[in-house]
This record gives structure tokens, C-alpha cells and sequence, in this order.
């Protein structure tokens, strides 16, 4: 009903790999590898049951057991914000690192590891 992957990756090869830069947005230099959690999805007929929550709070743990500390997403801002982004900005406190040039409206969110269980758990 549901997937969600994500993986380490430098900064440098995930800027390469989106395509967009974000790194002078950090507040520092981060040179060990960050967890881009690259997508998450639930059908939209099991949407509502905390099913996402869980997945990512399950790909939160094995970031965690390998010791990164900084997390990003690319999600959809405009023209109207994802359910995807509303989440990871309203409830996770994400902020916004890069957006994508143009009319593209899609954005690069990041945001420090630690508390994020917290959210993500009952």
C-alpha cells in the first residue's frame, strides 16, 4: 500500500544528482554523508492511517543506526503544495535549502536528525 527508500549520499553527489545547489543554505560544512529520503508514497485509498509516518520513522532508524545526522527531501511546492511538503514542513519542521529554477516548483528541503524521532513517533 505503500513505499518509501531512501539512502547516504554526499552532498556534493546529491546536488549533482537533483540537479540543484543547496549546501550554502546549511548552517555548516557538512562533509560526512547526509539521509536523502528519496520518495514516500501510500495509495490514496490507505491515506490517513499513518502509514507514511511510519515508514519514514522505520527509514529514520536504520539513517540513525548509521550515524548521519542531516536529512533531505525534495518534495513539490508550487503551483500547489504536495501533501508531502505540508508535512514535512508543517509537522517535521523542514525548511526550505533550494528551489528549482523556473516555473519547476519543486524544492529541496533539509533539516538536522536530531528530534525528528520524536515527531514521527506516538
Amino acid at each position: 500500500v505503500g513505499f518509501c527508500w531512501g539512502y547516504p549520499i554526499t552532498i556534493t553527489d546529491l546536488e549533482t544528482k537533483l540537479g540543484v545547489s543547496f549546501s550554502t543554505q546549511l548552517e555548516h560544512e557538512i562533509t560526512e554523508p547526509v539521509a536523502y529520503q528519496d520518495e514516500v508514497g501510500v495509495l490514496s485509498g490507505y491515506r490517513g492511517r499513518k502509514i507514511a509516518k511510519a515508514m519514514v520513522a522505520r527509514r529514520l532508524d536504520d539513517f540513525l543506526a548509521q550515524g548521519l545526522k542531516v536529512g533531505i527531501v525534495r518534495t513539490r511546492q508550487s503551483p500547489e503544495p504536495s501533501e508531502t511538503f505540508l508535512w514535512y514542513i508543517n509537522k517535521l519542521g523542514y525548511q526550505i535549502l533550494a528551489n528549482y529554477p523556473g516555473e519547476d516548483g519543486r524544492v529541496v528541503l533539509g533539516r538536522n536528525l536530531d528530534g525528528l524521532k520524536e515527531l514521527l513517533t506516538p
